[in-house]
């Protein structure tokens, strides 16, 4: 009994030093001593996969295989997200490109971003909608292209137990430097929540957590009591919201004071031709409410415009010349490089 405890512990030294320095380094970087001692494995990558821990160099370079395998489709695919002065992290997950992250990265709809791939392309993006209860946000690439990307798990297809593949941009993107790839387990799963010994730290948010076989299932959203108490937001989320997270934000086209939390929220300048054009909105309106919930000054209107997907139809209640008048408008498609709300 002692010689077979003994012999786990140094097999578990063994996986740490085999595999502690892709937690803070990129995988490209590795020239794992592994790949030396062996041309070839005898170790099925299924069945090392289902064993507790590895029990030989054997099923560690099986491991490590089943990792290189998909190593450039999962690097290609994570993105830098910069969003002004805010940076996180992000995966596509479509050739046409949208981009799963995490709520708080983005913060809400209808934002300018700026997506850095790992070669150093940098494409132009808007915030499609967010749930912050649950921390899962999309974004999609506002340029022309086929973008490089790794699909989604089925939902459930994962379990406690099983390895799983953190990327990211710890600290923030750096130039010049790839994703960086941490491997860990999964140690519990709820539908609003899969928990790793993955480690993540700040930059990280929004990044994928990816499956062995290179698919994502899930986003990496916060860090719990300690750096092995790793969150992510389970792939189902997205699926299961889809609609409504895939949305684009609304557009109104009016202008205003940011600056002036007191309010009132006061009407400084309306777009042609816009939907609150059309409705009858007009410069120096004071805009009381929005769909019957109050507005105390601009920036509220803006975070509640933001909100709403287009083709809505709402009620405005207004203030002209001391006058109370309710009108409606229904919402365009906003494009977030545009100055006007």
């Amino acid at each position: 009994m002692a010689g077979k405890v003994s012999q786990r512990i140094s097999i578990r030294q063994l996986i740490q030093l085999a595999l502690l320095p892709a937690l803070i380094v990129s995988w490209s970087a590795l020239a794992p001593a592994l790949q030396k001692e062996a041309k070839s494995t005898e170790s099925e990558p299924a069945s090392v996969l289902n064993k507790e821990l590895p029990e030989s160099i054997e099923d560690l370079k099986a491991l490590e295989d089943q990792v290189q395998k998909h190593r450039k489709s999962m690097m290609n695919a994570t993105v830098a997200v910069v969003i002004g002065n805010s940076q996180g992290s992000g995966v596509v997950i479509s050739k046409d490109g949208y981009i799963l992250t995490a709520a708080h990265v983005i913060g809400r709809r209808g934002q300018a971003a700026n997506v850095w791939f790992p070669d150093g392309t940098l494409a132009r993006a808007e915030t499609l909608g967010t749930d912050h209860e649950t921390d899962a946000g999309i974004l999609r690439i506002v340029e022309e292209g086929e973008w490089p990307f790794c699909a989604m798990a089925v939902p459930d297809s994962y379990k406690v137990g099983d390895w799983c593949i953190a990327t990211g941009h710890p600290g923030g993107r750096r130039e010049g430097r790839p994703p960086v790839i941490r491997i860990g387990r999964i140690n519990n799963v709820t539908p609003a929540m899969i928990r790793t010994d993955a480690t993540l730290v700040g930059g990280d948010s929004g990044g994928p957590l990816f499956d062995l076989k290179g698919r994502v299932i899930g986003i990496n959203s916060r860090i719990g009591v300690s750096t092995s108490w790793n969150l992510h937001v389970p792939v189902g989320i997205y699926e299961e919201n889809w609609e409504s997270l895939s949305s684009p934000a609304g557009f109104l086209g009016v202008g205003g004071d940011p600056y002036n939390r007191d309010g009132p929220c006061t009407i400084t300048s309306v777009s042609g031709n816009s939907p609150a054009f059309k409705a009858g909105v007009r410069v120096r309106d004071v805009i009381k409410k929005f769909d019957d919930k109050p507005i105390k000054n601009f920036r509220e209107l803006v975070e509640l415009v933001s909100q709403y997907a287009p083709n809505k139809a709402i009620e405005v209640e207004i203030v002209r010349n001391n006058k109370t008048i309710k009108l409606e408008v229904t919402l365009a498609r906003k494009d977030p490089y545009r100055g006007i709300r």
